[in-house]
């Protein structure tokens, strides 16, 4: 994690020479009069799970401001309906909340793509199997998290989400520098799940739509003689460095064999860490049943990692039995796991997640694991009590530190 240079206060700041700067830096030059809150519409109104290829698409834009991305959320209102167009208050939500009902998600910096998820459903419904206590009962009332009685009163429910990209996160909390960027703009695009990945219950031919679509957004505009001093040093050839940790999805099947070896392609990566889960497409691609709740051990007996002669753990491999307590020792330290508020009753069953990270919060990034110049490819051995069938998934989500140049152009390295 790079170290914020501190700026003078006096009444013509200079951007700092490779312009990596923190919130608390940067509020020296803005108060609270230059900061509000504008609201960001898709095009259309409407969206449907019956058009297939409908993707939401909201533009962020200013000429003048930056956006603090750590203060803004997604709104929407998902209303159900059965096949003959009559409202469904009926249908069951999933554990995971509302966005189950999303598919794609990507954001564009400048037409760049800054983050791109496969399956977003999926990424929440494990970014949520350990959040705290405390948060859930927020995701409980804002996302319908928990709960499966969400559409029960109305057939409708409006959420309150605030977005799991890396990306809109960022790792200093910095604000993202719309007014700097070429086009002065960032894009936030979603596609819609099926009606039996979002519902337990959906019956033949019903739908849903996602209405009243909103980017609430916090912007701040910094001081004209920041601004003016930023675009000479753009001019000059400068950049600012944006630093976050995205996700990336890969999908494994397994081999029908007790020993897999799974290869996780992380070539040119500085991996902050990895999660990964096993998926029975049987019950994935199933009508009915929730799938936030479908993944189980598969019958895992032992795992490691390798990447050439280098071994993880470096003699015995972990055991089933480690799955929960290393992983979150390996995210946090030695006391701060315990605030998160696993469902134990249903974590080998149906919330089962292996996790791994080099990088803990107590470490900066230059714990991460550097695969730069290397093939990367990770290879993640596991063994089996009984043979994983071809049919079973192993998904894995990368955590790669990545960081926007921004200046002229926007890079991402």
């Amino acid at each position: 994690m790079s170290i914020a240079h501190q700026v003078s206060r006096s009444a013509h700041p200079t951007v700092p020479s490779n312009w990596i700067y923190a919130s608390k830096q940067f509020s020296t030059h803005s108060d609270a009069m230059n900061e509000n809150i504008v609201v960001y519409r898709p095009m259309k109104e409407t969206f449907s799970s019956k058009t297939t290829g409908d993707v939401i698409k909201i533009v962020v834009d200013s000429p003048s401001s930056f956006l603090r991305p750590q203060r803004s959320y997604l709104s929407g209102k998902i209303t159900w309906y059965y096949a003959d167009g009559s409202v469904n208050s009926t249908v069951d939500n999933a554990d995971a909340g509302a966005m189950m009902h999303f598919l794609g998600a990507t954001v564009r910096v400048s037409g760049k793509i800054a983050e791109s998820i496969d399956n977003y459903g999926e990424h929440v419904s494990q970014q949520y199997a350990f959040e705290s206590a405390a948060r859930r009962k927020y995701l409980s009332h804002l996302e319908g998290v928990g709960r499966d009685d969400i559409f029960h009163t109305n057939g409708s429910f409006t959420f309150r989400h605030h977005v799991e990209f890396g990306v809109m996160q960022p790792t200093n909390g910095n604000p993202m520098p719309l007014c700097l960027l070429p086009g002065q703009a960032i894009e936030l695009s979603f596609t819609l799940n099926s009606p039996h990945m979002a519902a337990t219950n959906a019956t033949n031919g019903a739908y849903f739509t996602v209405s009243d679509i909103r980017y609430v957004a916090q912007l701040v505009t910094p001081h004209a003689d920041f601004l003016a001093s930023a675009w000479e040093g753009i001019r000059k050839g400068h950049y600012l460095e944006y630093d976050y940790v995205a996700t990336t999805q890969t999908f494994n099947n397994g081999n029908g064999a007790t020993i897999n070896q799974f290869i996780i392609p992380l070539a040119n990566s500085r991996v902050v860490g990895l999660t990964h889960r096993f998926r029975d497409d049987s019950k994935y691609q199933a009508n009915t049943g929730d799938k936030s709740l479908i993944y189980d051990t598969a019958n895992l007996k032992s795992w490691r990692y390798q990447l050439g002669g280098w071994r993880l753990p470096l003699t015995e491999d972990f055991k089933i039995e480690d799955a929960m307590i290393s992983g979150a020792l390996s995210v946090n330290d030695n006391a701060s796991y315990a605030a998160e508020d696993v469902d134990l009753d249903n974590y080998m069953t149906k919330k089962f997640t292996l996790r791994y990270s080099f990088q803990s919060s107590d470490e900066d990034v230059a714990s991460a694991l550097n695969l730069i110049g290397t093939d990367g490819n990770l290879r993640f051995v596991c063994e089996f009590s009984a043979p994983l069938p071809t049919t079973t998934a192993l998904i894995t989500s990368v955590f790669p530190h990545r960081t926007l140049l921004i200046g002229a152009t926007v890079d991402i390295i």
